[in-house]
């Protein structure tokens, strides 16, 4: 039996979902009252859609139903206003059941600030007990002001403005860069874990919903956490000393001028390399050499996540035994290791798929897919299908964070699709997501996506619902849907609405090869 077939056979077992994401700011002018809610909720049961997910924690770590623990999000922008005693989870879930809705709620889970019209707001600001919390940074995209005066990397530029933004590498708050406007907290600390471990128990205990899913459960890029409290608990875990810290695990270099002919293969290989060594190009566009704690660190912040979404899973079921449990990570899998995390099965060999980065040993077992109850995979790319695929992404294109500049047969809808059930082993259901903007100048590429994401997994997410109603591509999109595979309601085709229990490996499929080749 081919890996096709696998796939193909395999994806008999899972329950068919089309998803709907309400972003939580985003939505605001509609969803700050009932009337709105149940309109936009109306629209979306006529589309075909079966789940909608409810984002109640956008990255400022503002909440919208009502938490003894976290702050309210009151108001997003002037004129956007949520009425005192507003509960939007309660008010999205009582409107959601009465039109046979399944309602899924989301948490930005380590982004805790957002720096907004120049000012940082958020939990961070809320409460000043947890400005030690939040991600330092090894950067050198520049300190933003003055007041970073005393910090290492910045540089007097002896203008009016003050501090100049600076090319020195520097240690730092995440936030006081220029270009970092989200404010993620350490996920290592354990004061951090206990109190998103704590919000998540709350929303699964205290309202009805059908699940739980984790959004920003990362992060935000190989330039975080270089604090303190992690480098003493990466030491522990190391069982030695990092002498020259953060140098031991990487060093920033300038852009490298001389290159091998032939490098920087669309593959994930590193794109240079000078004759002082290799070189790797993040995707963020920052070049490093790797130290010689450099294998052992990406190990060590994988573990981190895999702990903590282990504990988050116990924790949701423990409040709600029938709520799923699931997550929201990007589809680029081969870079993915950058933010810290390995959502593919414990079972896969993270050498099957080339990668920029080194495969540390003990890599597979911080594998989470099997603690999911279902997996949303960003296929956030405008090419559809794989054979659409060329080199060379423009600078000026938007990339998710994780995202690599090179492209290959998996940058594409239908690649997306094909290289998740490959890691994962398809041992939950996965459902392709669509990032709506990438089509806007090509709508009529929108039915092929959604297609795409159809046929290569067990049904589609689209984010989210403020694009539907800015295009007004509601008809369009519930035309797509229809057209589609899985119109039904959620479970109607499985063995069960918890994917979780139903999974197993078979016929090497989460093993794979050295080299995954696209499908012909």
């Amino acid at each position: 039996m081919t890996a096709e077939m696998v796939v193909a056979e395999a994806g008999k077992r899972f329950p068919r979902r089309n998803i709907l994401w309400i972003d939580a700011t985003a939505n605001l002018p509609t969803t700050h009252h009932r009337d709105g809610m149940a309109a936009l909720l109306d629209r979306a049961a006529t589309a075909g859609f079966t789940t909608v997910v409810v984002d109640v924690k956008p990255p400022s770590g503002e909440v919208l139903y009502a938490s003894r623990l976290a702050p309210r999000l009151e108001q997003w922008e002037p004129g956007v206003e949520l009425p005192r005693g507003y509960d939007l989870l309660a008010v999205a879930v009582e409107e959601a059941r009465s039109r046979g809705l399944e309602v899924l709620a989301s948490l930005n889970v380590f982004s805790e600030g957002y720096r907004q019209h120049g000012r940082l707001r958020g939990a961070l600001v809320a409460d000043p007990a947890r400005a030690g919390w939040e991600c330092v940074a090894y950067s050198a995209a520049g300190l933003r002001d003055a007041a970073d005066a005393g910090l290492p990397g910045a540089v007097d530029g002896g203008t009016q403005g003050g501090i100049q933004p600076a090319m020195a590498p520097a240690l730092a708050p995440m936030t006081r860069f220029h270009g970092k406007d989200w404010a993620f907290v350490n996920p290592a600390l354990p004061e951090v874990q206990g109190y998103e471990l704590a919000l998540l128990e709350e929303v699964a205990r205290g309202y009805p919903v059908d699940g739980v899913i984790l959004d920003r459960a990362r992060y935000t890029g190989l330039d975080t956490d270089f604090s303190p409290a992690s480098h003493a608990a990466f030491c522990r875990f190391v069982g030695t000393h990092a002498k020259r810290w953060p140098e031991d695990v990487y060093e920033i270099v300038p852009a490298p001028h001389a290159f091998h002919a032939g490098a920087g293969d669309g593959q994930g290989k590193p794109e240079r390399e000078t004759e002082e060594g290799a070189l790797l190009r993040t995707s963020e566009g920052v070049w490093i050499r790797p130290g010689p704690l450099f294998g052992p660190w990406l190990l060590w912040r994988a573990q981190v996540i895999h702990d903590f979404v282990a504990a988050a899973r116990r924790r949701v079921k423990a409040a709600r035994a029938d709520a799923l449990f699931g997550i929201y990570a990007g589809s680029w899998f081969p870079s993915y290791y950058e933010l810290g995390v390995n959502w593919a099965s414990s079972r896969f060999r993270r050498d099957a798929v080339a990668s920029p980065g080194p495969v540390p040993p003990g890599y597979e077992a911080t594998g989470y897919a099997e603690e999911l109850d279902l997996f949303l995979s960003g296929n956030y790319y405008p090419e559809v299908w794989e054979e659409e695929v060329t080199q060379g992404l423009p600078e000026t294109a938007q990339r998710e964070p994780g995202q690599p500049p090179q492209r290959t047969w998996w940058y594409s809808v239908a690649g997306a699709a094909r290289m998740v059930r490959h890691v994962t082993g398809h041992v939950r259901p996965t459902y392709g997501s669509l990032y709506l903007v990438q089509y806007e100048d090509h709508p009529e590429r929108l039915g092929e996506a959604v297609r795409a994401c159809q046929e290569g997994s067990d049904g589609v997410m689209i984010f989210d619902s403020s694009h539907l109603d800015r295009l007004q591509w509601w008809e369009a999109l519930g035309a797509a849907i229809r057209a589609g595979l899985g119109a039904g309601a959620p479970g109607g085709s499985g063995e069960g609405r918890d994917g979780g229990s139903q999974g197993s490996h078979t016929g090497g499929t989460a093993q794979g090869g050295a080299e995954y080749a696209p499908a012909r």
